[in-house]
């Protein structure tokens, strides 16, 4: 898979993209492994990236969500066996 961020909001901790291979838009959190830092990426409707890319406000709350786990059925890639911090 080929993530392309389109936008980055340093202060909520969170990215907005496409996964170029798929045509799939994303939110990504980052999370910290034992070793590496890595990240998550949630699958978003064209019409939610359109609207969080609009209002990072509402992007951000969503961010909140996938780090508290409630958002794992939009995962575009399963964790591994050692699941990250966020």
């Amino acid at each position: 898979m080929d993530f392309q961020d389109l936008a980055v909001d340093r202060e909520r901790r969170f990215s907005l993209g496409r996964e170029t291979t798929t045509e799939q838009f994303y939110l990504s959190i980052p999370v910290a492994l034992r070793l590496v830092d890595a990240e998550e990426y949630y699958r978003l409707t064209p019409e939610e990236f359109s609207r969080f890319r609009e209002d990072p406000e509402a992007a951000g709350r969503l961010a909140d969500r996938c780090r508290q786990r409630l958002e794992d059925p939009r995962l575009l890639v399963a964790p591994g066996p050692e699941r990250g911090v966020g």
